[in-house]
Parts: C-alpha cells; sequence; structure tokens
C-alpha cells in the first residue's frame, strides 16, 4: 500500500494528527485611502517598438490605480526617472511617498571581488604578506 494511502487512513483513524493548514503565501494589503499618498514606480524592458528594446517608465497612484505618468526611453537612469517625478510633481502636486522595486537605479549594489582578488595582497595596508 502507498504511504498516501497509509497516511490517509491513519488520519482518518486519529492515530496521526493532521498537519494545520498554511495561510495564504502574501496577504493582499489595504490599498491607501487617498490619492497621493503612495505613488508606485516602475520601469520595465521591453521591445515596445519594433526596432530593440526600450524601457517603459510609468508613476502610478495606490488609492486610485491612476497612471500619472507614462514613457518610452531608451535606457532607465537617474535623469529619466527625476524628469518622471517632476512631471508628476508638477502636474499632481507633491506625494507622501514612493514605493519603488530593489533592482533597477534605486540602490547601489557592489560586485563581489572576484576569487583571485579576495586571497592576493593589494596593497600596503592589506594584512597578509610580509612588508
Amino acid at each position: 500500500m502507498s504511504y498516501s494511502w497509509v497516511k490517509a487512513a491513519l488520519q482518518t483513524a486519529g492515530l496521526v494528527a493532521r498537519a494545520r493548514k498554511r495561510g495564504p503565501h502574501r496577504r493582499r494589503r489595504e490599498r491607501r485611502p487617498l490619492p497621493g499618498m503612495l505613488l508606485h514606480i516602475d520601469a520595465s524592458r521591453h521591445a515596445w517598438l519594433p526596432g530593440g528594446q526600450q524601457d517603459l517608465v510609468s508613476i502610478s497612484d495606490d488609492a486610485t490605480n491612476e497612471v500619472y505618468y507614462a514613457a518610452l526611453v531608451a535606457e532607465e537612469n537617474t535623469v529619466t526617472v527625476m524628469q518622471a517625478l517632476a512631471s508628476v510633481v508638477a502636474t499632481h502636486g507633491v506625494f507622501c511617498a514612493l514605493y519603488t522595486t530593489v533592482r533597477g537605479i534605486s540602490f547601489i549594489r557592489p560586485r563581489p571581488a572576484s576569487r583571485a582578488s579576495r586571497h592576493r595582497s593589494n596593497g600596503p595596508f592589506s594584512s597578509s604578506g610580509s612588508r
């Protein structure tokens, strides 16, 4: 007999406890109650038009899901994001909070050193090697 059949029979007889049901993986959060409290900014790279890849930079409101800004740019960078924010502030006013993704230009992540450079003496202040 299979493991599943034996387990079901033992659980039905009350000899083995049933596992607790898990909660939802992700819980939906409540939207902000008023427009302008939280804006979402995002960029997605895709071949939106024939001829190559472009980034679609968009800013939308959390409360109403209204798109405040959308533009196709050659590449998402600090200038294009600041232009988007300036446009939104000029047309809709100052917002309370801005949500952005972890990737992209919002955060700087230093690249880890290569294996060779980690084990090599790189200057007069390194702790390994003789002087």
